[in-house]
């Protein structure tokens, strides 16, 4: 399986930006599967968060978070915090075992095969579709829900 990373747009995205390299959507739609359709100011994120945005994108995931310290720990592909900090925020990455051996997509600099410096410290295990889930049907179908759901009368 190969995931392609989806890069964060802001300081505090990782976590939406780790959704949607898991889930192969842009950054966009993973933004909405976790907050819905109100406007934040921030979009730091729990790992609450996550699991509400891989259940709304159809994304299978472990039942609850490991505790780990190490990559080595992990195996298939996992949504990893790394770098817990006093003030208590962390940086979220994508953890995946290739062909070509570990490999971390990180949203704010992309692949990485250098762990060196990140300290894994959680990791929501998941089920990475192999390839994009969505037809272009069942994206307009969902746009029309999500439509409905704000409140737009809306035309087929």
């Amino acid at each position: 399986m190969s995931l392609s990373v989806v890069h964060q747009l802001y300081s505090t995205d990782c976590g939406v930006a780790a959704v949607a390299t898991v889930a192969r959507v842009d950054h966009a739609a993973a933004l909405v599967a976790i907050f819905g359709a109100a406007r934040k100011r921030s979009f730091r994120t729990r790992m609450a968060d996550l699991r509400r945005g891989l259940t709304t994108l159809g994304i299978a995931h472990a039942a609850r978070p490991r505790r780990c310290s190490s990559f080595e720990q992990l195996e298939g592909t996992a949504i990893v915090g790394v770098n817990r900090r006093l003030r208590g925020d962390w940086h979220w990455v994508v953890f995946c075992r290739t062909a070509e051996g570990p490999i971390v997509l990180d949203p704010a600099r992309g692949p990485r095969q250098d762990f060196g410096r990140l300290r894994p410290f959680t990791a929501l295990p998941v089920e990475a579709p192999p390839t994009a889930w969505w037809t272009p049907e069942s994206l307009l179908d969902g746009l029309r829900a999500l439509g409905r759901q704000l409140g737009f009368a809306g035309g087929e």
